[in-house]
């Protein structure tokens, strides 16, 4: 029961934890979830074996005014306004399912390579995209 005892605050496992914290959490083995982050390369590392592409490159829809990434038919995207030779994104969103399996990582090392290869510079606005071009000092030389 969920409630307040003593000192403490008991909270039952639930759907809505399993998803977002994974199976120790209640969640069932075999999800949705897992066969995404397979599929995704997640459960390896994001490392390919064998002959597969590790990935589907990211591909830029200019009518959306975004980059996205088809893993399993879900889209991870970034979206973007153009200013000049400078890229700004405002935000990085992902589907619920596909949250925590580095697919908006993937999504923005093609991001970057995108920018690279076109000669721009980019700038992010979104907290998840900025922390990532953090980590990621190869790429520091495209922040404009």
């Amino acid at each position: 029961m969920t409630g307040n005892h003593g000192d403490h605050l008991t909270i039952p496992r639930t759907p809505v934890l399993a998803r977002r914290y994974g199976p120790a959490h209640g969640a069932e083995e075999g999800s949705a979830r897992d066969d995404i982050r397979k599929e995704s390369g997640a459960e390896t590392g994001g490392v390919s074996h064998g002959c597969q592409s590790m990935t589907t490159p990211v591909s830029d829809n200019p009518a959306k005014s975004r980059f996205e990434l088809d893993v399993g038919g879900q889209v991870v995207f970034a979206r973007y306004a153009r200013h000049g030779s400078t890229l700004v994104i405002p935000y990085v969103e992902a589907p619920p399912a596909l949250r925590g399996t580095g697919a908006a990582g993937r999504l923005m090392e093609g991001v970057m390579e995108i920018v690279r290869a076109k000669g721009l510079k980019v700038r992010p606005l979104c907290g998840y995209a900025s922390s990532w071009i953090r980590r990621h000092k190869q790429h520091h030389d495209l922040l404009g």
